[in-house]
């Protein structure tokens, strides 16, 4: 059957799974002719007559090389992610880092290069069944190599491609978008990787984040029987949108795909070198950016802040008293334990 995509999308690959798949291109079709023709170089044939013997030893080179080239190219085929088989945050991320129309194609071309390949070798093997002639025998295999190297040759675009997207897959963020999770967002010192461990009580992982120079932290946290995956966004989630470039923006709504919610943290204080205002105007962007997500609002440092610090927080953004309210000191430790209630109850 031919090589095609489910054009389904039914089901869902965790990133980890679908990477560790991966047989990696190589990085051009030169090595990889170089590697059949040294194995087949090693074959001899079999037989009581020279030209049984002749006969023998060209069809395995043919098979030697035939078998090696098609294997691989299959295994490039269907190791590579299929980008509509991920789970949709990764999916949209694929769709940003790689041509998607190009990748499909160059995968069903490779495919269909390993099915041309078997075909010629099947064609010169049964010719030189049929043969009498040493010379003719020789001649055949020979023809069969050029073939090969001319199908390898009309690839080579396509598996340098096919790499350079493999490459590009391999830089995913190794993140659960099928947890249940808990986004931490909010100015930059705000406090937020500070909240992240006192909710995960371990050493969180650092992990990079596609088309940004951040990187984002992950934690994980037990709640009665849920695991719930805590996501830190240093330079993600910290400033207005409209100060990042398209590619960073789309990368960051990817994000939408998570399940749970969304968890900004201000700084009443203003102690964190940013005013109010700003931390009330990146609030108002996610509301508008993530609405699907439940929010909680977190107002850190409660052991330095004072009424006159929330009078004026809720003057100047007054909209936060339509979501649940939750005060902490990250510091000293104070009303985690009621954190982790309200996040128990909203997830």
């Amino acid at each position: 059957m031919d090589f095609i995509y489910d054009s389904q999308g039914s089901s869902s690959v965790e990133i980890e799974k679908a990477i560790s798949r991966i047989y990696l291109a190589p990085a051009s079709v030169d090595a990889l002719f170089e590697i059949v023709v040294n194995r087949s170089k090693r074959v001899e044939g079999k037989g009581k007559y020279l030209i049984d013997r002749v006969k023998n030893r060209e069809i395995k080179r043919i098979e030697v090389a035939e078998k090696y080239v098609v294997k691989t190219f299959r295994k490039i085929a269907f190791s590579s992610p299929f980008i509509n088989k991920l789970h949709p945050f990764y999916s949209e991320l694929a769709s940003i880092i790689i041509d998607s129309d190009d990748y499909r194609k160059c995968l069903a071309f490779i495919y269909k290069s390993s099915k041309l390949i078997e075909k010629i070798a099947r064609e010169h093997i049964r010719e030189i069944k049929r043969s009498q002639s040493i010379k003719d025998i020789v001649k055949l295999r020979k023809a069969f190599f050029g073939r090969l190297k001319s199908i390898l040759e009309e690839t080579d675009e396509c598996i340098v491609r096919i790499r350079k997207y493999q490459l590009e897959f391999l830089k995913l963020p190794s993140i659960n978008p099928q947890l249940n999770s808990v986004i931490i967002a909010g100015a930059p010192n705000v406090g937020k990787s500070s909240i992240l461990k006192k909710l995960t009580n371990a050493k969180p992982e650092i992990k990079p984040y596609p088309f940004t120079t951040k990187e984002i932290i992950v934690g994980h946290m037990k709640l009665n029987d849920k695991i719930i995956q805590v996501i830190d966004t240093p330079g993600l989630l910290d400033r207005p949108l409209e100060e990042k470039n398209e590619i960073e923006q789309k990368a960051i709504l990817a994000l939408k795909h998570f399940r749970g919610l969304l968890l900004y943290v201000f700084d009443p204080t203003e102690s964190c070198g940013f005013l109010i205002e700003y931390q009330c105007l990146i609030f108002k962007e996610l509301l508008e950016w993530f609405p699907y997500f439940q929010k909680v609002v977190v107002l850190n440092k409660s052991d330095v802040f004072t009424d006159q610090h929330l009078t004026k927080l809720f003057s100047i953004c007054p909209i936060i008293r339509n979501h649940e309210i939750v005060k902490v000191s990250a510091l000293k430790g104070a009303n985690i334990d009621l954190l982790k209630r309200v996040i128990n109850e909203k997830i």
